[in-house]
């Protein structure tokens, strides 16, 4: 019995789409396009359903209490969806996009078609497990009828079922799409509210925007202060957080950046030190190109007279130093510590962020390294009301927050690094060597030994610090590289040393520095990707290892490159049941994002153990150039699904073949 009962409204390209399907069917919309809307009113009575995303989405689902709650979700997250509640999802990106399947049934209806921008009237589609009837309200209501029987006939005259024709409720049109969302974290800031809300509707007026107050206050006038803002003005959302979730600043600023819903996200303060006016020029930044726009302090037109008192002034200015002394990635921006910027939302989407204290921005200087960044000068004003949050452990919040990025971000700082595990290496030598000859040891023997020493802990250091994410690169021949880069090192030392030794047995501490020096210079340039790929190429040091060994290896029935730009269809992803789509490759590529999708196992009470699992490997091939030549499609279907081990080696492997072959070719397969 299909009855308008259970009806999805969707809107792909602003046009509205409606199908009635059976109360246990299940239904697969293909591509929302970004920035539009797709809402469902789920009315299935017997079973809550599993909503898997394929795609980088937003997702408002409706709580007990009736209100509206955000999430942001990624390719192969997936929500709960409960009986007669509302769900409106907007794409963040274009993508192949919404799955909703209920526990009890093995199948997912697909209506594969991708319709035309001009709409056609009616689909009408056969599967497994019904019919469904779809039709166009893009016409006068009295047509709207005649449409929507014309289809239902048709799947009556097909299936021989009782069809209801009653016209479906026109839906109401989505909000147009939100450009930026300005996150403000607060605590105890009610005398700066209501300028806030003044300046900001003058800043942005014209613009579609949106601004989530995430508040930490701990006195008894702000959140009434903010409930009123938020009561009587629609662009206003407010988050208040209790006690156990206020962990610091920089964390209320990721729950706002994971509750905004604008293609931009900008970050300010609410004591008004951050001047609203300054927020179109930041989003015209990012509308430019831009993936992160900066208000900085430090550059001609900016200034820091907002600050309070010459300490404060003092201390601001040596921790950007500090910042940028550490870590070159800060670089990119005069002032990495400022607390007033506005990103792309999709440029940041994934990113796992573990700020301390009050300093984002440093986390994401840090942790995208390949951001587009740009500076926009600005005067930091003056606090209209309340109190500075600066103390004394928010600067030991600051100090932990650059021990965590320099020691759990593989990639950071590492010519500091370096510097490190080199002076250690050098201070372990030199007392080697000392010890040695002062004992009576001959000079060639003693800096053999002191060299041997010396070397095994420089190379493990190097593989734990500085070169942790390039020092190992596929089993085994990326040790194979790696020791004889440390051969070439040790001979280049020997052979200084030995060449100063002949005239006489004196300076031999600074002769052995001296060629300790020329080894470690040697050592740097190999491990550098660029010289790590034409050492291999030119020396034919490894031989190729291509993706047929590596899917042999990981145990795939399949493996195959996907090369291009993510347009059109692609005959080996659709041989794959649809597990892996063309969309989720392109986005694996434009993030550099490795992934593991494996088929979702049965919710049956007595599923069958003897059944073969899909699980499929997408991982991104990156040149020395940081760009992404193409994506490796790894498929298995067994009972024992991919894990996250394969996805580890399927990593290293990769990183190898990228550093050591030429560009993948547009096609390759394996029995």
């Amino acid at each position: 019995m299909i009855t308008t009962e259970d009806t999805r409204v969707v809107k792909p390209w602003g046009y509205e789409l409606r199908w009635a399907i059976t109360d246990k069917y299940l239904g697969k919309v293909l591509h929302i396009n970004a920035g539009e809307a797709l809402s469902l009113q789920y009315h299935n009575r017997k079973d809550e359903s599993i909503l898997v995303l394929k795609g980088t989405m937003d997702l408002d689902l409706e709580d007990d209490d009736g209100a509206l709650s955000c999430h942001h979700l990624g390719p192969g997250d997936s929500r709960r969806i409960l009986p007669g509640r509302r769900h409106r999802m907007t794409a963040i990106e274009d993508c192949d996009v919404l799955e909703v399947s209920t526990p009890d049934l093995d199948d997912v209806v697909r209506l594969e078609d991708r319709w035309p921008r001009d709409l056609c009237n009616h689909i009408t589609r056969r599967t497994s497990l019904g019919f469904v009837a779809v039709h166009s309200n893009l016409v006068p209501n009295n047509k709207e009828h005649r449409l929507m029987a014309t289809t239902v006939d048709a799947v009556r005259a097909t299936a021989g079922m009782a069809v209801s024709s009653r016209p479906v409720p026109t839906h109401r049109a989505q909000p147009a799409r939100i450009r930026i969302s300005v996150v403000v974290p607060t605590r105890n800031e009610a005398g700066n509210v209501d300028a806030l809300e003044a300046q900001l509707g003058v800043a942005l007026a014209g613009v579609e925007y949106e601004v989530v107050v995430v508040d930490d206050s701990n006195d008894s006038v702000t959140r009434p202060t903010l409930r009123a803002a938020a009561a009587r003005n629609p662009h206003w959302r407010v988050i208040e957080r209790g006690q156990a979730e206020q962990t610091g600043l920089a964390s209320a600023v990721v729950a706002g950046i994971e509750a905004a819903r604008g293609r931009a996200v900008c970050v300010m303060d609410g004591d008004l030190q951050h001047p609203p006016e300054i927020v179109p020029q930041l989003l015209a930044r990012i509308e430019a190109g831009a993936d992160l726009a900066v208000a900085s302090r430090y550059m001609p037109g900016g200034s820091r007279a907002g600050l309070d008192g010459t300490i404060r002034n003092l201390v601001s200015r040596s921790c950007t130093w500090l910042a940028q002394g550490i870590f070159p990635e800060a670089r990119r921006t005069s002032d990495p510590l400022s607390g007033f910027f506005c990103c792309r939302r999709a440029a940041i989407s994934g990113l796992e962020l573990k700020p301390r204290g009050f300093k984002i921005l440093l986390e994401l200087l840090v942790c995208a390294p390949r951001l587009r960044v740009r500076d926009v000068p600005f005067v930091f004003a003056a606090r209209l009301a309340g109190e500075s949050k600066a103390s004394t452990r928010q600067g030991i919040l600051f100090l932990g927050h650059l021990a965590s990025l320099f020691a759990y971000v593989p990639r950071s700082a590492r010519p500091l690094k370096f510097a490190i595990v080199t002076l250690g290496d050098l201070a372990v030598f030199a007392g080697l060597l000392s010890g040695l000859i002062h004992g009576g040891v001959d000079p060639v023997p003693a800096w053999l030994t002191a060299t041997a020493a010396s070397a095994a802990g420089h190379l493990a250091l190097l593989q734990l610090a500085p070169f942790r994410d390039v020092a190992r690169y596929g089993e085994p021949d990326g040790d194979r590289l790696h020791y004889t880069a440390a051969g070439v090192s040790a001979v280049t030392s020997f052979a200084v040393f030995a060449i100063l030794l002949i005239p006489g047995k004196h300076h031999l501490f600074l002769i052995a520095a001296v060629g300790q020096a020329c080894g470690l210079i040697v050592m740097l340039a190999v491990h550098q990707p660029a010289v790590w790929k034409r050492l291999a190429r030119m020396l034919r040091l490894l031989p190729v290892v291509d993706i047929d060994v590596l899917a042999r290896r990981l145990g795939a029935q399949e493996g195959f490159w996907i090369t291009g730009d993510g347009e059109g269809p692609d005959p080996r992803l659709e041989g794959i049941g649809g597990l892996v789509t063309r969309e989720m490759v392109a986005t694996a590529s434009r993030h550099q994002q490795p992934a593991l999708f494996v088929e979702r196992k049965s919710a049956r009470p007595q599923a069958r153990l003897n059944i073969d699992t899909s699980s499929a490997l997408v991982v991104p091939s990156v040149d020395e150039l940081g760009e992404v030549s193409a994506v490796a499609v790894f498929v298995r279907r067994s009972r024992s699904p991919f894990e996250s081990r394969h996805l580890d080696e399927a990593i290293s492997w990769m990183a190898s073949h990228s550093r050591w072959s030429d560009q993948p070719a547009e096609s390759q397969g394996v029995a």
